[in-house]
């Protein structure tokens, strides 16, 4: 599979869950090739609390490593390793902190493109899972409350 293919996939599995968010994929060209995959529950920075993206409620971020010489049109490796960087939701502190965090279950996977997406696709309705259960928990924290009303259902 192509990059160009499996970029889009991911994106399609992703906003099965969360149409109106961003999921972003590129490749890394610095020091080595690495695919990263990034996961914001906001759309655009207009929707994140005081307009600053890295305020986003995701810290949802993994990546691939990919051949030296891996171009943007290139065949995907065969035996690619998902690695996870961070998978958590930013929810309402218990006590003194700005945030509290639920984290996300994953899996460190490897395999072929198809195995990887199918391994998202799970990870991503863990990820809309664990959001609905922080609503009915009322753990929203009050800066994503608004937004989260509107883009879960």
């Amino acid at each position: 599979m192509k990059f160009k293919e499996f970029k889009e996939e991911i994106k399609k599995a992703y906003a099965k869950r969360f149409p109106n968010s961003l999921c972003e994929v590129s490749i890394f060209k610095c020091l080595g090739r690495s695919l990263y995959i990034t996961c914001r529950f906001v759309g655009d920075e207009k929707e994140a609390p005081y307009g600053i993206i890295g305020n986003d409620m995701f810290c949802v971020s993994m990546s691939i490593n990919l051949p030296d010489n891996f171009g943007d049109d290139d065949d995907l490796p065969e035996n690619m390793v998902l690695e996870w960087q961070s998978s958590c939701i930013k929810a309402k502190p218990e006590g003194w902190l700005a945030y509290d965090a639920e984290k996300v279950s994953y899996r460190k996977t490897t395999g072929d493109s198809k195995k990887i997406i199918k391994a998202l696709d799970k990870y991503f309705q863990r990820l809309y899972d664990t959001t609905k259960k922080l609503v009915e928990e009322d753990r929203i924290h009050p800066n994503y409350a608004e937004l989260v009303s509107r883009k879960v259902r």
